[in-house]
C-alpha cells in the first residue's frame, strides 16, 4: 500500500469514529417556558379618550386615515409657502401666529421690526383628542406606522423615555418634513453643540460643512443652522414671492444685532457648495382649499408687546381680564364687547346658513350679558375664565399641548 493510499484510509477510519460524536441535530424545545429570558410587560393605566367614553385616546394617530388626514394639510400648507412637500433645500418657518396667514399679505411688508414681534409659540396640530406640535406630529406620522406601546410613549403615557420632534436645521419653527426626526429627548437636546459649531464657523469665516459627523443615522444640518431666524424668514418670503409671481425687495441692511459679515436674504446664498437651495421643480402655487363655511373669527391683543392671536373667544378674554391689570378697565370691556359682537355676528350668519346656535352656550349667554343695561366691569370679573400665565410670559413654546 502506497503512502497515499495509506493516508487516505487513515482519514476515513478517523472520521467513521468522529461521525456519531459530530452529529448535527436540531435542538429538541424545552418544556420550560419559564427558562426563557423574556422581558415583561411593563403595566401602567390607560388613558382613555375625552371624547369617544371608553376607547383609548389618541386611537386615530396610529391610523392610516389620521396620517392622510395629516399629509393633505401639510401639503395646504407648505403650498402657500411656495414649495412642494418634496422641497428640502430651505427652511419653511410657521408659528402658531402665522397659521392662517396668507403670505402675500406680508410678503413686502416683513422687516426686523416685524420679526422681532413674533410671537415664539409654535404651531400645533390638533386629531380628536390629542394635539402636539406640528413637527413632532410631522415626525411621528413620518416614521409609521407605530406599535400601541409607541403610541402611548407619543401621548406621554407609560414608563418610557420620552420622544421629540427634533429640528435637524435647529429652526425651532421650521416645517420642512426633510428637517427634522422623530427621536428621544436626550439626542434632541445633544444637537445643541451642533449649532453652536456652525455658528462659530460662520463667525470665524470658515467653511461649514453640509452636515455633522456627530449623528450618525441623521445628522444635523450645519449650514441650516448658521442662518439666522431672520435670515431664514427672508430666504423664504422671496421663495413664496417666486413662486406666486410678485415682485420683492428684501431689506439691504442687516439688523444692528446681526452677529455675521455677511447677510443672506434670498437664493443663492453666499456659502460655498451650499445646501440651502431650492429645485424649480419644487415651486408650487397654493392649493385651492374648497370654503365649506366662513371662517372662525380670530382676536387680537392690542396690549401685547408681542403679536398675539387668539381662537378661543373665551381664552381672549380671560386674557384680557387678568393679563393686562394695569390697562383701565373701560378699555378692556370695549375688547371684550367688541370680540364679543363680532362672535355672534359670525354665529348667526352661519344659522342663516344651516348652523345651529346654541341659546344655552355659556359664551352665548355671556355676550347676551353685554346687551344688559347694568352690563360692567364687575360682570366680567364674576365669569368662570382660564387665564393662561405661561401665553401671557411667552414661556409656553406648544412643546405640552393637549387640549
Amino acid at each position: 500500500m502506497d503512502e497515499t493510499s495509506l493516508l487516505l484510509e487513515t482519514n476515513s477510519s478517523n472520521n467513521s469514529r468522529l461521525l456519531p460524536e459530530t452529529t448535527f441535530s436540531r435542538p429538541r424545545p424545552t418544556t420550560d417556558a419559564a427558562n426563557w429570558d423574556l422581558p415583561e410587560m411593563p403595566i401602567y393605566p390607560v388613558v382613555e379618550s375625552r371624547v369617544i367614553p371608553g376607547q383609548i385616546k389618541g386611537k386615530e394617530w396610529i391610523s392610516v386615515e389620521g396620517k392622510l388626514r395629516f399629509e393633505a394639510q401639510e401639503a395646504q400648507l407648505l403650498s402657500k409657502w411656495g414649495v412642494t412637500p418634496s422641497h428640502a433645500g430651505t427652511c419653511i418657518l410657521v408659528p402658531r401666529v402665522w397659521s392662517g396667514l396668507d403670505p402675500e399679505v406680508i410678503i413686502n411688508s416683513f422687516d426686523f421690526d416685524y420679526f422681532s414681534r413674533l410671537d415664539a409659540d409654535r404651531l400645533s396640530f390638533s386629531m380628536l383628542d390629542h394635539s402636539t406640535t406640528w413637527v413632532r406630529a410631522a415626525t411621528w406620522f413620518k416614521s409609521s406606522p407605530h406599535n400601541g406601546m409607541e403610541l402611548d410613549n407619543f401621548l406621554g403615557s407609560g414608563p418610557f423615555r420620552p420622544m421629540d420632534g427634533s429640528h435637524l436645521c435647529h429652526h425651532g419653527h421650521c416645517l420642512n418634513p426633510f428637517h427634522s426626526i422623530y427621536e428621544d429627548y436626550k439626542t434632541n437636546n445633544d444637537r445643541s453643540r451642533c449649532r453652536i459649531m456652525a455658528e462659530e464657523l460662520r463667525a470665524l469665516g470658515l467653511p461649514i460643512p453640509k452636515c455633522c459627523i456627530r449623528h450618525k443615522q441623521r445628522p444635523c444640518l450645519l449650514q441650516h443652522a448658521a442662518i439666522t431666524d431672520f435670515e431664514a424668514y427672508l430666504i423664504q418670503i422671496s421663495i413664496a414671492a417666486q413662486a406666486r409671481g410678485l415682485e420683492y425687495t428684501p431689506p439691504v441692511s442687516p439688523p444692528a444685532s446681526h452677529p455675521y459679515s455677511t447677510f443672506e436674504t434670498h437664493l443663492p446664498i453666499s456659502f460655498t457648495g451650499c445646501a440651502v437651495t431650492i429645485d424649480p421643480e419644487h415651486l408650487a402655487t397654493p392649493l385651492l382649499q374648497p370654503v365649506l363655511s366662513e371662517p372662525r373669527p380670530t382676536f387680537q391683543c392690542r396690549h401685547c408687546s408681542v403679536a398675539n392671536t387668539f381662537r378661543s373667544l373665551p381664552g381672549f378674554w380671560a386674557h384680557i381680564r387678568d393679563g393686562h391689570p394695569l390697562v383701565p378697565e373701560s378699555s378692556r370691556i370695549d375688547d371684550i364687547v367688541r370680540s364679543g359682537t363680532s362672535w355672534q355676528s359670525f354665529k348667526e350668519r352661519n344659522h342663516i346658513k344651516g348652523t345651529e346656535i346654541d341659546v344655552d352656550d355659556t359664551t352665548w349667554r355671556q355676550v347676551e350679558q353685554m346687551k344688559q343695561a347694568d352690563f360692567d366691569w364687575n360682570v366680567v370679573r364674576g365669569w368662570k375664565l382660564v387665564y393662561n400665565r405661561k401665553r401671557k410670559f411667552g414661556m409656553d413654546d406648544g412643546s405640552q399641548l393637549d387640549y
